[in-house]
């Protein structure tokens, strides 16, 4: 993996982690890694092995696929959106898609 892309990496698990509500140290604690080991990656010092990436899929509520998409800035945004999206309960969920609506509509 290129240096540019480790960083990329890197910045996606970082947005992710925080997107979910995790610290580097209940992150490496969920992934049973040293709280070293998430720095090293969020800096893009280190890739997390396969199994590791699946792993923190796992912890971020995704699929390894959409972690490997993450490095691009707009999937994080979409993880983050969807993430916070589950979070809120049905009403508020209707609510909200009620408002994206009429702004979509202000919009066209």
């Amino acid at each position: 993996m290129k240096s540019i892309e480790k960083v990329q990496l890197g910045s996606a698990i970082r947005a992710l982690r925080k997107a979910s509500g995790h610290t580097q140290v209940t992150l490496s604690k969920n992934a049973k890694v040293k709280q070293s080991t998430v720095s090293r990656w969020e800096r893009g010092i280190d890739v997390p092995s396969f199994d590791h990436m699946n792993r923190l899929a796992q912890i971020f509520d995704c699929t390894y696929y959409d972690l490997m998409a993450a490095s691009n800035n707009s999937s994080v945004n979409q993880f983050e959106i969807t993430h916070t999206f589950k979070k809120l309960n049905q009403q508020q969920q209707s609510a909200l898609l009620g408002i994206a609506k009429i702004m979509l509509n202000e919009k066209v």
